[in-house]
């Protein structure tokens, strides 16, 4: 069996994006990578795009809104590996994947499995 380094765990990840939403419908909206309380990075801007918020961050015509983007995902375990590497475990195949060094399986608990070329789809017996 390998041994659990670092459990599987769920990362919530937050950005932030300013609008300048037209007050009017009849222009567009600009949207610009900020921090949490709407500061764009002025540096981080191609010429043209801090042009454009240079010319709308004070333009009455335009609201400016500050908008969380957040997003979730899963980090997949860390074992040690009975070949003494280390290793993600992650669902490689049905629940199961191999070890990039020994080529032996284990389940996403880090319990060691057959090859899955050696398993029986039931229908054998």
């Amino acid at each position: 069996m390998a041994e659990i380094i670092k459990q599987r765990q769920r990362v919530r990840e937050e950005s932030y994006e300013l609008t300048l939403d037209p007050i009017n419908d009849d222009k567009p909206a600009y949207w610009f990578d900020c921090d949490k309380n709407g500061n764009v990075n002025t540096d981080e801007l191609s010429p043209s795009r801090l042009a454009k918020y240079n010319e709308l961050i004070h333009d009455p015509e335009y609201e400016a809104i500050v908008t969380v983007i957040s997003h979730s995902y899963t980090e997949n375990a860390v074992a040690i590996c009975e070949c003494g590497n280390e290793i993600e475990l992650y669902d490689e195949y049905l629940g199961a994947c191999e070890c990039p060094y020994c080529g032996e399986w284990h389940n996403m608990f880090g319990q060691h499995v057959t090859n899955p070329s050696c398993w029986s789809s039931g229908d054998d017996w």
